[in-house]
């Protein structure tokens, strides 16, 4: 049964005793819409908040993880031989060690370039043996990119042009190394700047090193080039000329 109630001068119909709450009769029915929307409001400002700092953790997760594998790789640095003990062992049977700095005329490096299909290194130190004021053979130490970071490797060249010789120097990453095993580096062995010294045809890549193999392969091969551009076809005697002592 509706009860009435008279104030100040005007009639209040609800279908409720006095004082119940707001929210029963005909005239709670825009308090109840506005209060649905509020709650609507409320509930998608939590969501969203839930949402952006989800993001911001997963960034934050992120970025930790891209540091933890960089220091990783960092750490995964390992040098085997240092310039002094490969110049050393290159070198043993030579009374000396020295070295020339050898800069690339714009002929000798369009030379290189072609023949490599890359451009070429204009600068180059080359380290030689001398016995009874001979040169014994010629060394360069150089880098070439990995999967991700460069490897340092030594190659010892003979005075015909050959390769005598190749060392891993220092590898930077966590895979790959079995580059440095002597099946694989006996490969270069013989090779001249003629051959093609390719992964796929003649360079067999070592299992799980596919990468680091055809990196080395590229490497050995643009000593090998520009060996033979910057000193055996000039000539050695020409070429090579007591400049510093290199020391071993």
């Amino acid at each position: 049964m509706k009860s009435v109630s008279k104030t100040a001068g005007a009639i209040n119909v609800t279908g409720a005793a006095p004082g119940a709450a707001p929210g029963a009769g005909s005239s709670a029915g825009p308090e109840r819409a506005s209060s649905r929307v509020a709650e609507r409001a409320d509930m998608k400002a939590r969501t969203n908040c839930r949402f952006n700092r989800g993001r911001v953790h997963l960034v934050a997760a992120l970025a930790a993880a891209a540091l933890v594998a960089s220091a990783s790789s960092a750490g995964a640095a390992t040098t085997y031989w240092s310039r002094a003990e490969l110049l050393k062992s290159f070198f043993a049977d030579c009374q000396r060690v020295t070295y020339k700095r050898l800069h690339l005329d714009p002929a000798q490096q369009a030379a290189v370039a072609k023949r490599l299909g890359r451009p070429a290194t204009a600068d180059w130190t080359v380290y030689y043996g001398l016995k009874d004021g001979a040169v014994q053979g010629v060394a360069v130490i150089d880098h070439e990119r990995g999967q991700h970071l460069p490897i340092t490797f030594g190659v010892l060249i003979g005075t015909d042009g050959t390769v005598r010789r190749v060392e891993v120097m220092v590898y930077r990453e966590a895979h790959g190394d079995a580059i440095r095993e002597k099946r694989f580096r006996k490969q270069f062995r013989g090779k001249r700047a003629v051959d093609p010294v390719r992964h796929g045809e003649d360079i067999v890549a070592i299992s799980g090193a596919t990468i680091s193999s055809r990196s080395m392969a590229l490497g050995v091969r643009r000593v090998l080039i520009g060996i033979d551009e910057a000193v055996i076809r000039p000539g050695i005697a020409r070429t090579l000329r007591t400049d510093e002592v290199a020391g071993r």
